[in-house]
């Protein structure tokens, strides 16, 4: 049935009202149950109506009354525009509710005001439904009402004159999706009391729920917030908003149980007593939630984007599909503790996004995982292509992330890459201290880069404990215009990979590059075997120090007590050397079985007993410090030297020598007397005959033929790496500045000048 007190004035609305309705009470029937009930006033078309329109209820009210209506449709406006106290409007049958199409205003002095199984739509001016804001109200009451909005209305209920206490239960709010705006439902001022709101539901619209300055308490609890959009100038800040712009000193808020999806941000929490923004999110059901000290959002991006200075953005477990940049200097960004998400990023048009950048300088990403999955990306292209991560600030961390491409074989698409430039003017930045740990890379045709293109600088790179797996560089080094220095990349596991580390020199694409003028410090990573990349590891290119090498994958060693290391020496076909090993090697494994292909040639070892060169054939047992042996390969050959681990405290060697001649290695890089001084068999003279390695991990001795005399004024540079004959005038030992169980750190102390 429709009422209409004027039809001029009817609304006609286009939306569809989800009900959310708790049926409690029996059906009214006529005057004598109305009575029953205590209504004071029936509205409707039957024949115990007192009245046919709701105004002409109210304007009949006086205080204490019930207004009772009857089930259909009433599209007549409704104002209170008298003062009352204690006045409840209801159906008369909760489970057929009647429509009220023009909404409800208030414009005078109400106070106790209880709305109750009632269907609400249409515009009580300022596209509002509930328009409560033309008079000063106190106690309200709003109990299984249904809303239903359209494209021209903006608010459910909105009031900026309260006192006393606001009571909302079992209430849908739908459809209210005016772009322009944002008071969805909001109450708000200096005299509330206390706010309740209970099993509501508010869903597919525009806007936000706020309550502004509350003097004791907010309770949100079981209530649904669910697609909810922002306004178009962005004055709504996210679906629930508390405490905005500031709850007094005491108000306590209790905000749980509650479900929030598909919202442009959740929650905003101000100041307010009772819960934080953590507390909040731990205590209520979010689809997905990042977060810092104010915002709960769905959208990463929008946490980031909303954070101040010093603030961290927390990440709850889901897959939040964007790209993400950080572009406001110390932020950290990280995964909440023990969650599981992943930022995903899948672009639909051509783009070199990667999925998470980083502008901005003292700034951290941590524990989540990153992958890129190629859209549309372009497949050649003067510029960087997609990245997992892309870093430009300097003091910045990446740390424990899984970094993964899907369908990323552009050679120029990279999982970490550091760049000296985000600016559309491609001016080149200073770029330092970047730290990249802990993390596992994957899928991309580059597992990590550094390029310095536009004329910036890039100094201060430390690469370590990250795990580059099956991509075909495992990292890129590379000046354009611009310089690189100061890399560090240690600890580090580059398996199933072509090239381990590149130091670009050359054309590259549309680029011409150039290697960084200082040497890439390498060492200490594992390169997918034992041999290092001498052997069957990944291979590098000039320019990179790898040796010394792990010949274990770095997730079986403590940084700083390593004894899984290695160094490789590379001799040359046709061309006799005089080999030596510093310490003593892997036991168990003669001389040859350290070589790093099926080796061609001959070897000799010196038999310091006999006085005599025994074949290498006949050389046996394990090779002990300071043992030396002349080596004439077929064709160009690498030997790798891996040492003895002990389990138990370090024990230093030496080397036993008898009066004569000996061919023997020295303990250490530098002055030859001092490399022999430690010896109880009193040397007297030192004389190389042959070449020394090509490559050795910490520096060189003299080349060509040498000569010198103990205790006289000559001297000559000497590597622990060479054999040497020296004469001795007594039987003896010669001391090694290492032995089983010493670490790559001592190692490397030990053998340096």
């Amino acid at each position: 049935m429709n009422f209409d007190g004027d039809q001029s004035r009817a609304i006609s609305l286009a939306a569809i009202m989800v009900l959310s309705v708790v049926a409690v009470g029996g059906a009214f029937a006529g005057n004598v149950a109305a009575q029953e009930s205590g209504a004071d006033i029936i509205v409707g078309g039957s024949d115990n109506a007192d009245y046919s329109t709701v105004q002409a209820a109210i304007d009949a009210a006086s205080d204490d009354s019930v207004i009772v209506i009857e089930s259909g449709t009433y599209n007549d406006p409704v104002e209170f525009d008298s003062s009352l106290s204690n006045i409840t409007l209801q159906a008369n049958d909760s489970a057929n509710p009647p429509e009220l199409t023009a909404g409800i205003k208030v414009s005078a002095d109400v106070s106790d005001l209880t709305l109750k199984d009632l269907q609400l739509s249409g515009d009580a001016g300022a596209g509002r439904t509930l328009n409560l804001g033309g008079g000063s109200l106190s106690n309200v009451t709003i109990d299984r009402v249904t809303f239903e909005g359209g494209s021209s209305l903006g608010a459910a209920i909105y009031g900026n004159s309260f006192a006393g206490n606001i009571t909302i239960t079992d209430t849908t709010v739908s459809n209210y999706t005016a772009a322009n705006d944002w008071s969805l439902v909001y109450l708000g001022s200096t005299g509330i009391e206390n706010v309740v709101t209970t099993g509501s539901t508010v869903q597919n619209s525009v806007g936000m729920v706020a309550f502004g300055e509350i003097n004791n308490s907010v309770t949100i609890k079981d209530n649904t917030f669910t697609g909810i959009e922002s306004d178009s100038d962005g004055s709504a800040t996210a679906a629930l908003a508390l405490g905005n712009p500031a709850f007094t000193d005491t108000t306590v808020a209790s905000i749980s149980d509650n479900t929030f999806s598909d919202n442009f941000n959740h929650v905003v929490l101000g100041d307010v007593n009772g819960e934080t923004v953590k507390s909040v999110v731990d205590s209520n059901d979010f689809d997905l939630a990042a977060y810092d000290d104010m915002l709960i959002s769905p959208s990463v991006q929008n946490a980031v984007g909303s954070a101040d200075s010093g603030d961290t953005v927390s990440v709850k477990s889901g897959t939040y599909e964007e790209s993400v940049t950080i572009d406001t200097e110390n932020v950290t960004l990280r995964a909440a503790d023990g969650a599981n998400a992943t930022l995903a990023f899948k672009p639909d048009s051509k783009t070199g996004a990667p999925t998470v950048k980083v502008t901005a300088d003292d700034s951290a990403v941590r524990g989540f995982h990153i992958v890129r999955t190629a859209g549309g990306d372009r497949s050649t292209s003067s510029s960087p292509v997609a990245q997992g991560v892309r870093v430009s600030g300097s003091n910045v961390t990446i740390a424990n992330d899984t970094v993964r491409g899907v369908g990323m074989t552009d050679p120029e698409s990279k999982g970490i890459m550091v760049f000296d430039d985000e600016s559309s003017d491609k001016t080149g930045e200073s770029v330092s201290n970047v730290t990249i740990a802990d993390n596992d890379v994957t899928g991309f045709y580059g597992g990590l880069s550094v390029v310095a293109a536009y004329g910036g600088s890039i100094d201060g790179v430390k690469v370590t404990d990250t795990v580059v797996n099956g991509t075909d560089y495992g990292m890129t080094v590379g000046e354009v215009d611009g310089t690189v220095s100061n890399l560090a990349v240690h600890y580090n596991d580059f398996e199933n990979v072509t090239t381990g580390i590149a130091a670009l020199d050359g054309k590259y694409r549309s680029y011409d590059v150039s290697a960084p003028a200082e040497s890439i410090n390498a060492t200490l990573n594992y390169w997918g075997s034992s041999q290092g990349p001498a052997g069957d590891g990944a291979n590098v290119t000039d320019g990179v120090n790898y040796d010394p090498f792990l010949t274990v994958s770095p997730s079986e060693v403590t940084p700083g007590e390593v004894q899984d290391f290695g160094n490789d020496l590379t001799l040359r076909g046709n061309t006799t050397y005089a080999i030596a090993t510093p310490a003593p090697l892997t036991t168990g494994k003669s001389l040859k079985e350290f070589f790093n292909s099926e080796f061609d040639g001959t070897v000799y070892g010196w038999n310091t007993q006999t006085q005599q060169w025994v074949p290498g054939d006949e050389l046996s047992g394990d090779v002990g410090a300071l043992s030396a042996f002349v080596v004439t390969p077929d064709e160009d050959v690498s030997i790798t030297f891996t040492y003895a681990n002990s389990t138990q405290q370090t024990s230093l060697s030496s080397k036993q020598v008898s009066a004569g001649w000996n061919f023997v290695g020295a303990s250490q890089y530098g002055d030859a007397e001092t490399a022999f001084s430690a010896s109880a068999a009193d040397p007297a003279r030192l004389i190389k005959l042959y070449e020394q390695p090509e490559s050795q991990p910490y520096g060189t001795g003299a080349a060509g033929v040498q000569k010198v005399t103990f205790g006289g004024s000559d001297t000559v540079a000497v590597s622990p790496y060479t054999g040497y004959w020296v004469y001795t005038n007594q039987d003896g030992t010669i001391a090694a500045n290492t032995g089983a169980g010493v670490t790559a750190s001592q190692f490397e102390q030990m053998v340096e000048a």
